[in-house]
C-alpha cells in the first residue's frame, strides 16, 4: 500500500538524516492520511513537513505544506484556520512563482468561500483560478513552441552542414 511505501521511504531518509527527503516523506504521509480521513495524523505529518521546509527556506515546498494544512482544517470545518493557511500558502506560492500551488490554493479559497456561503467571494476566486490555469497552460504551450522551434533550427542547421559537406566531397572528387 502507499502508506507502507511512504513509511519505508521515511525510515530510509531518517536513517540517512536526509532533511529534504524527510520533508517530502512527511508531506506524502500526510497526504495519505488525508485520503484516509485521519486528519489528526495528517496534520501531525504536515506540520513536521512544514517545519523542515521553513528551516530550509524552501518557499515552494512551504507553500504546498501550508495549502495542505488548509485542506485538513477545511475538512475539519475549522474554516478560519483553513483560510489563514490557504492565504499564507497562496501568497508564498505567488512570490515563489509556484504556479500549480498558487492555482490549487486559490481554488481551495474558492471552495472554502462557497461552502461557507460567501458566494461572491467564491466566484471571484473561481474566476482567478481559471485565469491562473489558462496562464499556466499558455506558459506550457509557449515553452513547447520554443523547444520545437529550437529543435527545428538545430535540425535545419545540421542538414545545411551535411549538404555543404556533400558538396565539398563532390568538388574534391571532381578535382
Amino acid at each position: 500500500s502507499a502508506l507502507k511505501y511512504h513509511e519505508r521511504a521515511m525510515a530510509i531518509r531518517t536513517k540517512a538524516n536526509n532533511q529534504r527527503g524527510m520533508a517530502f516523506s512527511y508531506n506524502n504521509l500526510g497526504n495519505v492520511y488525508i485520503r484516509l480521513k485521519d486528519y489528526k495524523k495528517a496534520e501531525e505529518y504536515m506540520q513536521k513537513s512544514l517545519k523542515i521546509k521553513r528551516e530550509q527556506k524552501d518557499k515552494k515546498g512551504t507553500a504546498g505544506s501550508l495549502i495542505n494544512l488548509g485542506e485538513i482544517y477545511m475538512a475539519l470545518n475549522k474554516n478560519k484556520e483553513a483560510e489563514s493557511f490557504f492565504l499564507e500558502g497562496v501568497n508564498l506560492a505567488h512570490a515563489a512563482k509556484a504556479g500549480d500551488f498558487f492555482r490549487i490554493g486559490v481554488g481551495n479559497l474558492a471552495d472554502l468561500n462557497f461552502e461557507t456561503g460567501n458566494y461572491k467571494t467564491a466566484a471571484l476566486y473561481y474566476i482567478r483560478q481559471k485565469a491562473i490555469s489558462d496562464s499556466l497552460k499558455q506558459e506550457a504551450t509557449n515553452k513547447q513552441i520554443t523547444e520545437l522551434t529550437s529543435q527545428y533550427e538545430v535540425e535545419k542547421k545540421d542538414a545545411e552542414i551535411a549538404l555543404q559537406q556533400e558538396q565539398l566531397k563532390l568538388k574534391e572528387a571532381q578535382n
